[in-house]
């Protein structure tokens, strides 16, 4: 998938993020992945730590990690974005 689609629907996010309730914020959560490429392509962690506190100052309730969510954090979310290698090869 290319940047620009990930913008895009990031995007999206904000912006139903900024117009969600302050008594029901959309949770999202970001399954992230080691860094993959050299600089300034594919920065997975980078990407986690700079789109939580983008959502989070918009009002969501965002958290992620560099792994699948646990059954609480998934059974806790609305959105889960996957950006990763490899991002649609999981098993169970």
């Amino acid at each position: 998938m290319s940047t620009r689609f990930f913008s895009a629907v990031l995007s999206a996010f904000l912006f139903l993020a900024a117009f969600a309730s302050a008594e029901t914020p959309l949770r999202v959560f970001i399954r992230s992945g080691a860094k993959s490429h050299g600089p300034g392509a594919h920065d997975h962690p980078a990407f986690l730590k700079d789109w939580v506190v983008l959502l989070n100052e918009r009002g969501a309730k965002a958290t992620g990690a560099d792994r699948a969510p646990t059954r609480e954090e998934l059974d806790a979310t609305d959105v889960l974005v996957i950006h990763r290698d490899g991002g649609g090869d999981f098993s169970a």
